[in-house]
């Protein structure tokens, strides 16, 4: 019986398909960075005449980190916040076997305190107040 590992196993080829990736990935890359260092004028004398403009160089890079910024401070929040169930709804009540915690506002210094769950008020006000 085979065991489900996460190494590269040569046998399944994803060893083979992530070392053609890195290939072109990398191959790109040169050739982006050649596009965009290379004067026009040395492209066209080399034959290629129909390359994009060098505009693209820097609007292309900026519009994706634009994308990612935008999904990771509104996209992905906002999905989060709309997952969350609202403090007073029944999927957050707790049930018999929780633990309530009673010293959630004073520090003992006596030791490491008695494992419970906190209330949600109680960490709601501690973490966005």
């Amino acid at each position: 019986m085979s065991e489900n590992n996460a190494n590269p196993n040569p046998i399944s080829g994803r060893c083979i398909y992530g070392y053609v990736l890195y290939l072109v990935s990398f191959a790109s890359l040169v050739l982006y960075l050649i596009w965009a260092i290379i004067p026009s004028k040395v492209i066209h004398l080399i034959g290629l005449t129909y390359i994009p403009s060098k505009y693209w160089a820097i609007a292309f890079p900026v519009f994706v980190v634009t994308l990612i910024l935008m999904f990771s401070v509104c996209f992905y929040p906002s999905v989060n916040y709309l997952f969350t169930p609202q403090l007073n709804s029944s999927q957050t009540l707790t049930d018999k076997s929780s633990r309530k915690s009673y010293s959630t506002r004073e520090k003992t210094f006596k030791g490491i305190p008695p494992l419970s769950d906190l209330p949600l008020d109680f960490v709601s006000n501690q973490l966005y107040s």
